[in-house]
């Protein structure tokens, strides 16, 4: 693979993938695997194919692990899964310059579980972290892509919640964009589709409509007959396939 730098340990047992562009002064997407928070890795194939083209396209891209809890307990390894987003940034903040990163201009990509973390970084902010009692420092991103996030945990069918309403409510993005205190948050551009029965369509209107009732900046698309884990550049059975990055491409380059 062209120049992409993989095993990089950003904390005690995590690591992640720099994939690199020649592009000088261009800027960092931090892109976070899905799996249901008990699966997958910082290989998957969404990620490596969101690397490759962004790194083609001018714009370094990083896929980062995080601890996975076990299947039969998913919400086993909270909160050390958002620890772990706050430490990989962190890390990219003091160590990028040797690859000349600018994480000034911090964009972050999420698919399903992945996209309810960086969603959480984004939104919790500071008062997320301090709640929890964890010493970090928040890098806010100029700008979200997230693929079929959960973002209210709490409206969520119960056999899909922590047994803790508590874990629940902290785990929701919506929460945290409640208390959100900044002016305008970062510019969203979210994708569903409507045969999804994971993550029900009703989470992404639900972020959809808290997004615009502040006037905040919400683009999104909704793909008909389109179940679960889809990828950038893919097709549902017997569809046309379709091509998502260049619409991702645009909205980072007008944000970042």
């Amino acid at each position: 693979m062209r120049n992409c730098i993989q095993n990089i340990q950003y904390n005690d047992s995590q690591c992640l993938d720099l994939y690199l562009t020649s592009r000088p002064h261009a800027p960092l997407v931090v892109g976070i695997h899905g799996g249901g928070f008990h699966s997958s890795n910082r290989e998957d194939g969404r990620c490596k194919q969101m690397g490759e083209y962004l790194q083609e396209q001018g714009i370094h891209f990083t896929s980062i692990s995080y601890p996975l809890a076990p299947r039969e307990d998913r919400f086993a390894k909270w909160p050390e899964t958002i620890f772990a987003v706050a430490d990989a940034i962190s890390y990219l903040s003091r160590e990028g310059a040797r690859w000349n990163l600018d994480v000034s201009r911090l964009g972050m990509m999420g698919f399903s579980a992945g996209c309810c973390l960086a969603n959480l970084y984004m939104l919790g902010g500071s008062g997320l972290y301090e709640h929890l009692g964890y010493k970090t420092t928040v890098t806010v991103p100029k700008a979200l892509v997230g693929f079929y996030g959960p973002y209210d945990l709490t409206i969520r069918e119960k056999s899909k919640q922590a047994p803790d309403p508590e874990v629940n409510k902290l785990m929701s993005p919506a929460h945290w964009l409640k208390k959100w205190t900044g002016k305008e948050a970062p510019p969203v551009y979210h994708i569903h589709g409507t045969a999804d029965k994971t993550v029900l369509l009703k989470q992404h209107e639900q972020f959809k409509k808290d997004y615009l009732s502040r006037g905040w900046c919400f683009e999104e698309k909704v793909l008909p007959e389109f179940h679960h884990s889809f990828a950038p550049f893919a097709e549902a059975g017997g569809q046309e396939a379709v091509d998502l990055r260049p619409s991702i491409l645009e909205f980072f380059r007008l944000h970042l």
